[in-house]
């Protein structure tokens, strides 16, 4: 990207606002950012630094004001911390990329409002991902990548797909500095993918897919920490059971450590799902669309009946867990329930460095792949239990020697029977 002309502060903060507004940002939300930028110019006056963005004063700011990024790694920044470091860290990015950051913000926006033109190619092009055969969260995924591109477009004042050119492509690889390479090698496939679609359907003129810059995906590159048997112990055993919400986390828990399902898909568990009578928990996956079947083992259905009886609030609502603050209701997501681990950990005693474990709850799911290869189960066997479409993605299970395999070992019966 072409050097930008050194502006002032004051004229960054003006022309982000109002790529802010194009994009479909609340008013509130950009009268914060302005706000978060006024109280840094004011820091850098007294200090006697033009008004020009200097990184330097801007990490001294930012470090004595609120003690970032220590605040940030130590788990210490409040929301409104957050919101006055990200209209810091704002300013820098638009000097280096010349576009607001905000592929990773999850607010949904209007199509209109960021593919303007381009919006019937993108239906067009979504909707035959569909036919395809791809799942729903496959085509999603598919969206949040071209409203990402497409953002990145309008605060270039791209006049859409057919006005790129191999220099803008670039210019947002290089944007997505600071994200993983495998997340940017999706990203750039699909823009690709895209690219080359309005090509072959004749709605731009040049073949610029071919100017996509690549990235090299690594696949397993990184080998998950594993839970080990007393540490799953120490975890299930340290719920009170004699509440609402210990009956729930534990019930929840159980789901995660004896099969592995995904959170999405416990978040998702309808009470259809809970075949009473054949004793199983039947569901679509969210992920990738496949029917599982799971045996309902002792252990896990009665920790449910405990929960539904006792625990689960008395509303009329389809789903299995509800949230037990304010109006009951079902979790939003997978996400949602991330929580409940990293706080049953805690209170647990045990600590992500202490424990060697991530704090998300696949995993979990890791854990049983494990103990179902160390029990010499076939990694195809091991797939469909866990539900995955292809022995690619379950490949990761077995990058580990045979001793950590078993030390994550846990049986079926030796964890939450009733």
């Amino acid at each position: 990207m072409e050097q930008q002309q050194q502006r002032t502060v004051a004229e960054l903060r003006d022309t982000i606002a109002v790529d802010m507004e194009r994009l479909g940002f609340a008013a509130s939300s950009i009268n914060s950012f302005k706000s978060c930028v006024n109280r840094f110019r004011k820091y850098a006056a007294k200090k006697g630094v033009p008004d020009h963005y200097d990184e330097h004063i801007a990490a001294e700011y930012l470090e004595n004001t609120y003690d970032y990024p220590a605040c940030v790694a130590e788990g210490r920044a409040t929301s409104w911390t957050s919101t006055n470091i990200l209209a810091v860290n704002r300013l820098a990015e638009y000097g280096l990329y010349g576009a607001v950051r905000v592929g990773d913000r999850k607010k949904k926006r209007s199509m209109g409002i960021w593919a303007g033109a381009d919006e019937p190619w993108v239906i067009e092009y979504l909707a035959l991902d569909r036919k395809a055969g791809n799942s729903k969260n496959t085509t999603a995924s598919r969206l949040s990548t071209l409203q990402q591109f497409y953002e990145y477009l309008v605060c270039r004042k791209v006049a859409g797909a057919s006005a790129v050119t191999a220099e803008i492509l670039s210019d947002y690889a290089m944007s997505r500095e600071g994200n993983s390479i495998n997340y940017v090698h999706e990203l750039l496939k699909n823009v690709k993918s895209y690219l080359r679609y309005l090509f072959l359907q004749g709605y731009i003129s040049n073949d610029i897919s071919q100017s996509v810059p690549k990235v090299q995906s690594r696949h397993n590159l990184n080998m998950p920490a594993l839970w080990s048997k007393d540490e799953l112990a120490q975890l299930l055993n340290s719920i009170d059971r004699g509440n609402a919400s210990g009956k729930r986390d534990y019930a929840i828990l159980l789901l995660f450590i004896q099969y592995g399902i995904r959170a999405s898909d416990v978040a998702g568990l309808k009470l259809e799902h809970l075949n009473w009578q054949l004793k199983t928990i039947e569901f679509a996956q969210h992920k990738t669309g496949k029917k599982v079947s799971y045996p309902m083992l002792d252990g896990i259905g009665w920790a449910l009946i405990e929960y539904l009886r006792d625990g689960r609030p008395n509303v009329d609502n389809p789903y299995v867990f509800l949230t037990h603050f304010g109006v009951p209701k079902e979790f939003a997501d997978g996400g949602s329930l991330c929580g409940i681990l990293c706080r049953r950990m805690k209170l647990s005693g045990l600590r992500k460095e202490a424990t060697r474990t991530t704090s998300g709850p696949h995993s979990l799911r890791h854990a049983v792949a494990r103990r179902l290869v160390s029990e010499n189960v076939d990694l195809e066997t091991a797939a469909n239990i866990l539900g995955d479409t292809t022995l690619k993605a379950a490949s990761i299970y077995l990058r580990s020697d045979i001793d950590g395999l078993r030390e994550c070992a846990l049986s079926i019966g030796e964890v939450g029977v009733c």
